[in-house]
């Protein structure tokens, strides 16, 4: 059967506009004590000190160095060398659960909007951007690359990323084995994004999730599909993973209340593990733009600083 979907690189690279638009903008200048060629936008950054020399006007009195002050009677600062491309890796999540979609896309095409869209914004901010193709058997990774080589090898890893999650849609054995990929990627002080329905967030996952967490600035990206919240009015629905055809058989009650427990169950556990490990959660949905979501996420563009808050609530 032929697919009733696709993903086109000329769509994820027409992104570039709108990520322009999500009003990702340098903070307040880091002091001039500060080696690089731009303004930090996120915190967290490591910085390895080099040596003191005497104040200049316009140095950031943060950075003055008290000891070498009082040992010479003259005021100092402190001069570091620092990494001014932050790392941005995102996971992309293509289990089966993903190849589903009730409205606008397939929540995987959402996801490949919403990896593309942050793949823009950050080589515009001067980060790299990598990622995690979370596909079974085998994980695609993407070590972090700048400008717009590292953009684009990430829309070509998504461009054959989630048609070939599509054709195999082999049974899922959790993300717990890409975070492990991700964990290795990553090193402290990365910006790293998990886009994902979470259906495979197991206690291994959570662990993991944890573990990035204690070194690394995590995000989570919710991708849900409006039939999710909801069953829809009792009857059948053909419904199709843009390969294959079945019936959602939605005339008992029953049936219809089973459904509804077993998303609430769901998101309840999404809920507490997120909260518990201090992790933002932005909820996009199949109806929706994903630049749309993201911008109200992020503040639009009198804020400076993604900040990934809940925009549409669980």
């Amino acid at each position: 059967m032929s697919q009733s979907w696709s993903i086109e690189a000329r769509d994820l690279i027409a992104l570039e506009r709108e990520a322009r638009a999500l009003g990702i903008r340098p903070g307040r200048p880091v002091s001039t004590a500060l080696a690089g060629s731009h303004a930090s936008r996120f915190k967290s950054r490591g910085a390895d000190y080099l040596e003191s020399r005497p104040y200049q006007p316009g140095d950031d009195v943060r950075q003055l160095d008290w000891r070498v002050t009082a040992r010479t009677g003259k005021v100092h600062t402190k001069l570091f060398t620092e990494e001014r491309e932050r790392p941005v890796l995102m996971l992309v999540d293509l289990a089966p659960s993903m190849y589903f979609g009730s409205r606008r896309v397939l929540k995987a095409e959402l996801a490949a909007e919403a990896a593309a869209l942050l793949g823009w914004a950050a080589i515009h901010g001067g980060d790299r951007v990598g990622s995690v193709m979370a596909l079974e058997p085998d994980h695609h990774e993407m070590a972090p690359a700048g400008g717009r080589r590292g953009v684009m090898a990430l829309i070509q890893a998504l461009v054959r990323s989630v048609p070939a999650g599509a054709e195999s849609l082999q049974r899922p054995t959790g993300l717990g084995n890409a975070l492990a990929r991700l964990q290795r990627l990553a090193r402290p002080g990365a910006l790293t994004v998990i886009i994902s329905d979470f259906y495979e967030l197991d206690d291994d996952a959570q662990r993991r999730l944890r573990a990035l967490r204690r070194h690394q600035d995590v995000r989570a990206l919710w991708i849900t599909d409006p039939l999710e919240d909801l069953p829809p009015p009792p009857g059948r629905y053909a419904v199709t993973d843009g390969q294959r055809k079945a019936w959602l058989d939605a005339r008992s009650n029953s049936v219809r209340e089973h459904y509804h427990a077993g998303w609430e169950a769901h998101v309840e556990q999404l809920k507490s593990c997120m909260d518990s490990a201090q992790i933002p959660l932005t909820r996009l949905s199949t109806d929706e733009p994903a630049a749309r979501t993201l911008a109200r996420a992020m503040g639009g563009k009198r804020r400076g600083v993604p900040s990934f808050k809940t925009a549409t609530g669980y």
